[in-house]
């Protein structure tokens, strides 16, 4: 996205945090090893419908006029670089890596033919990649997005899990931002453990959380 900030003041970024309350101190640990390359300030909502917490992050956000927001989930760990690598791309929304709850990587393509998404299984290493849809655990996101995509940015839609007919609040962001012309992605350098879903391998590679 080109031009100039339209802020003067204001913070590099917003750290947000929808928390359920899972946290531990494993993923404390981590998160206290996070480099946060600039100024910042971190904000979490608890017990909250993750929409409707992702929503009020992006307020607090917007309040705090930070630059980027980054959301990162209380069960996902993150390497320490994360930020620094994600910034480098200079790209408006970008995804890190990790596997999702059903076990497959939390990376996304719309397939016209069968009108579904599909997990992108053998993604890439250690590159850019092009996404129709990601988890939004390990998310950044140049604040600058949500001055062209209206309210409400995060909605869950799916009723009855047994049966889902609508889009999870993540791939609702995903699909909106794309309406507005915004194309997604994920540095698959960052490569973040699940917490009780997926450990992450010596070699890179993802395996199932025994």
């Amino acid at each position: 996205m080109a031009g100039a900030w339209e802020q003067q003041n204001g913070i590099d970024f917003f750290i947000a945090l929808p928390s359920v309350g899972w946290a531990n101190i494993t993923w404390t640990i981590t998160f206290k090893e996070l480099i946060i390359p600039g100024s910042y300030s971190v904000g979490s909502w608890l017990g909250l419908p993750v929409d409707v917490a992702r929503n009020r992050l992006v307020k607090d956000a917007q309040e705090a006029q930070a630059r980027y927001l980054f959301f990162l989930d209380d069960d996902v760990m993150p390497p320490a670089d994360t930020l620094e690598v994600l910034l480098s791309n200079n790209l408006p929304i970008v995804s890190g890596l990790y596997w999702a709850k059903m076990g497959v990587p939390a990376i996304w393509r719309w397939n016209k033919a069968v009108n579904s998404y599909e997990p992108i299984v053998d993604w890439p290493r250690n590159t850019l990649l092009p996404i129709d849809a990601a988890g939004a655990g390990c998310l950044l996101i140049d604040m600058r997005v949500f001055q062209h995509i209206p309210e409400p940015w995060f909605l869950w839609q799916v009723r009855d899990p047994r049966k889902p007919q609508g889009l999870s609040e993540d791939w609702y962001f995903f699909k909106k931002a794309q309406e507005h012309g915004f194309t997604s992605y994920c540095d698959t350098r960052v490569r973040c453990i699940h917490q009780a879903r997926s450990e992450l391998m010596p070699e890179g590679t993802f395996r199932l959380a025994p």
